[in-house]
């Protein structure tokens, strides 16, 4: 008989020695399997010019550092001149705006397109083209409030409707960032702010076309310059429309730059009414008059812009005069606009005139 074996935890088989009874079985022994030796993974090289702790976008285009609150930009690269920033002055859905300076180039504003502003970057390009090849009324408010951006650094990729390649940074010049207006501490100040845009669209209409959107929950599309002069911030693309009762002719014109998607899916070129502008403008003043409100109040102003960007259809049955404003204010311009038409420029003469009212009254 072969003889029990008592250990049975073994691998690999036996080892068989001996005939007969005199057989003797012997676990095969297995060497334990070896771990892989742990090598270090090389290091990166840091390029020279990159200072220890800050790292450079994939994109090449800027360098951060991460820091407990998040990522911060410390350097950005424009063709071959890499700016300082100072500053991040403001982020929205069509790019990040940095204040930075070159000992050479001076002081700069640059903004970072996202896909968004890169989209629409034609709209900019054709509205930037039109204004200043047109003879428009009060050229001078446009020269004030509309200080076109230079081009900087080209984008990789093209967007279908595009000729050329959209930028990915623009950058203009200024001795000192813009500061923003504040609506409720200093009212009076925000308000001839709004009378600049006023004179803005009365010149702009002058060729059937306007700035829709002044700003909702990402702040105001205007500042204030380093000589307390309205400048209008909003070059992302999308802030321009052409009304739907322009002239055929007019309509033609600009629209042909519209890529179809585009054309079907957002209000913009070809597709601004009257009644979608006095909202517009309605609920701008509405939403930043104040501070005391409610999540839900917010919501709602915010939700009704939102909705009127995607049909036309929705503001047929909104009546702003059925609508609880709470700015008075804005009682006093619905009955001085009483059956006028928003796309015209006259309409935006007669705003204007009922601010300054309202200002002199406050002043005096």
């Amino acid at each position: 008989m072969v003889k029990k074996i008592k250990r049975n935890n073994f691998e690999g088989g036996f080892i068989v020695t001996g005939k007969g009874d005199n057989a003797v079985l012997t676990p095969k022994t297995v060497k334990p399997k070896t771990k892989p030796k742990f090598t270090r993974p090389k290091k990166e090289k840091v390029q020279e010019d990159e200072p220890k702790g800050i790292m450079t976008h994939p994109d090449g285009w800027y360098w951060y550092k991460n820091t407990p609150l998040g990522r911060v930009v410390t350097h950005i690269k424009v063709g071959k001149i890499k700016y300082n920033v100072l500053d991040k002055l403001g982020q929205g859905k069509d790019g990040v705006t940095y204040y930075c300076n070159h000992a050479e180039m001076g002081k700069t504003i640059i903004k970072l397109l996202h896909p968004y502003g890169r989209k629409y970057w034609h709209r900019y390009e054709t509205i930037r083209h039109r204004i200043q090849a047109g003879d428009l009324k009060n050229e001078s408010i446009i020269k004030q409030l509309l200080r076109w951006p230079q081009d900087g650094q080209k984008g990789p990729e093209r967007f279908k409707g595009d000729k050329e390649r959209p930028p990915v940074v623009y950058l203009y010049k200024c001795k000192d960032p813009y500061t923003n207006f504040q609506p409720v501490e200093q009212q009076t100040e925000w308000l001839k702010g709004i009378i600049d845009i006023c004179l803005l669209q009365e010149a702009l209409l002058t060729e059937e076309f306007a700035v829709w959107d002044l700003g909702f929950k990402s702040g105001l599309n205007y500042m204030i310059d380093d000589e307390g002069k309205t400048v209008w911030v909003d070059f992302g693309g999308n802030a321009f429309a052409v009304p739907k009762e322009s002239s055929r002719n007019i309509f033609n014109r600009w629209v042909k730059f519209e890529p179809k998607e585009d054309y079907q899916t957002k209000p913009q070129l070809g597709a601004l009414t009257s009644n979608m502008l006095r909202w517009y403008f309605l609920l701008h003043l509405e939403y930043h008059h104040r501070t005391n409100w409610n999540v839900h109040d917010l919501n709602f102003i915010s939700s009704i812009a939102s909705s009127l960007q995607t049909s036309s259809r929705f503001e047929d049955f909104l009546d702003p005069n059925e609508f609880h404003w709470k700015f008075n204010l804005i009682k006093i311009i619905l009955h001085e606009t009483d059956g006028l038409n928003w796309t015209k420029p006259k309409t935006w003469e007669t705003i204007r005139a009922t601010l300054e009212r309202y200002i002199a009254t406050r002043e005096s």
